[in-house]
């Protein structure tokens, strides 16, 4: 199944990664058993948002004053230096991964102008992978695998990269997207541009600082680009929404990577009560659990353990509500198609 490659790519990369040497220091940022590691705890509990993909956490911690409780660890300098190598590394191979979608780097999308939710213009809040218009402009189309030095002693990551951006590349939501692009005509083009230019004004400085706060602010964007694409008609709309799940795919395998990378494996749990929406590449998903051992956090993979198949596999959280009196959990998120072939690996 070519969705069950995109899966085992990345969990191939993320452990080629494992067996870096800067990797391996990362990583003992999520360990109780050391300094590091409880300070890195005390930042996270005290700002639940930087749990999410936590291999972005250097990038997050970039610009908080909160970096200064790991700082005062034994230890922490060199912890935060192979945070922020590894977040870089994640943000430049999560653009190499990008550069081979058809049009790429005119991609005729709102969601990859300034003030998209999707763009980098806030330490923290920012959805999924964020895209740096920086990035995009340094031909990336061009360029070979991205170097991986900064993770490290250890194996190169090149061949697995590689083999993780092919498996993408097979998947269902790149090849619709690359249907869809080949299906524009001008009057459609002509309907793409008027969309980005109206989500560039509805999100202008003005609009912006109207709203509640950082987090208002987010809301406000998602809400806009949400608008822009349901205002769309035709094949400029089916267009737009086959980049957001081409767009959402990339951010799925990349979260693989980077919860497979930071806690060295995915977390199983089995629910209790399950709802899931109609069957496709990724389908809505909200279930209950009492596997309350496990904190987690929206973006970090979990593997569902269920008795049919098709309920069974990977999910993207993205949002998730413990209830310690109760000694229950509940996810929200996507179910993937194909993670299923994952479960052995934790069995």
């Amino acid at each position: 199944m070519p969705d069950a490659r995109v899966w085992s790519g990345a969990m191939n990369l993320a452990t080629e990664m494992g067996e870096r040497s800067g990797v391996r220091q990362f990583q003992a940022g999520f360990a109780h058993d050391n300094p590091v590691g409880r300070a890195v705890n005390e930042v996270v509990v005290r700002m639940s948002i930087l749990g999410q993909d936590p291999i972005l956490l250097g990038l997050r911690l970039e610009k908080l004053d909160e970096k200064g409780v790991i700082l005062s660890a034994a230890g922490g300098e060199r912890w935060l230096d192979a945070a922020d190598a590894i977040a870089r590394y994640a943000v430049v191979a999560t653009e190499h991964i990008r550069s081979r979608l058809p049009g790429y780097p005119i991609l005729r999308v709102p969601h990859v102008i300034d003030g998209s939710p999707h763009v980098y213009d806030n330490p923290f809040l920012f959805a999924g992978f964020p895209w740096f218009p920086e990035l995009r402009a340094a031909g990336f189309q061009m360029a070979p695998v991205p170097p991986d030095q900064g993770l490290g002693e250890g194996p190169s990551t090149a061949g697995t990269l590689v083999d993780l951006r092919d498996a993408l590349a097979q998947s269902e939501p790149w090849k619709l997207f690359a249907e869809r692009a080949a299906a524009l005509t001008p009057d459609a083009r002509s309907e793409l541009t008027a969309v980005r230019r109206r989500f560039a004004e509805s999100v202008n400085e003005d609009a912006l600082m109207a709203q509640a706060g950082l987090l208002g602010q987010h809301a406000y964007k998602r809400a806009m680009l949400a608008e822009a694409i349901e205002s769309s008609s035709g094949d400029a709309h089916q267009y737009l929404a086959a980049f957001s799940s081409v767009n959402e795919a990339i951010d799925m395998a990349m979260a693989v990577v980077g919860t497979a990378v930071t806690y060295g494996d995915l977390k199983k749990i089995t629910p209790y009560r399950m709802d899931v929406g109609a069957p496709g590449w990724s389908r809505d998903v909200e279930l209950a659990t009492t596997d309350t051992d496990y904190f987690g956090s929206p973006g970090n993979m979990l593997l569902v353990d269920h008795p049919e198949p098709a309920l069974a596999g990977l999910m993207y959280p993205t949002s998730v509500t413990h209830y310690l009196d109760g000694g229950r959990a509940v996810y929200s998120g996507k179910l993937l198609a194909g993670g299923e072939d994952l479960l052995p690996v934790n069995a």
